[in-house]
């Protein structure tokens, strides 16, 4: 069975939850509930890049269908998350949004220029996992 790893906040609830091998060589990535805090987002960010590089991981499958609230990185420090995912051999990010960010996301903003990742927003995770597959 695959170990999940979790992070807790300040206040010992799970904001996020990281499945290796959810399949053959892809993370799942799972964030939840108001993550106010830059140090933890990216705390669980810099995880993932960790473990897609020791474990050759190249796909991720990374779902905020259970996110609430703004999020607290810069989209500079995404991109350059993005980045540091494709140098640990990352071809493949599907993001899955919650239905009240999902409209106001502009999908250019991590895909334009640079060539980085094959990258697909999606608004299930039965989507995302369909895309994923092919």
């Amino acid at each position: 069975m695959v170990q999940q790893i979790t992070l807790t906040n300040k206040f010992k609830k799970i904001y996020f939850t990281m499945t290796p091998q959810y399949q053959p060589g892809m993370l799942l990535l799972e964030w939840e509930g108001f993550i106010s805090e830059k140090e933890e987002a990216l705390k669980g960010m810099n995880l993932a890049v960790e473990y897609a590089q020791k474990h050759q991981c190249s796909i991720v499958l990374n779902d905020n269908i259970k996110g609430q609230g703004p999020w607290p990185v810069k989209q500079a420090e995404i991109k350059e998350w993005v980045l540091d995912l494709k140098s640990a051999g990352v071809t493949k990010l599907a993001h899955v949004l919650a239905k009240q960010f999902f409209s106001a996301l502009s999908a250019n903003s991590l895909t334009e220029g640079d060539d980085l990742l094959d990258i697909q927003y999606f608004e299930t995770r039965q989507e995302a996992e369909a895309w994923l597959k092919v």
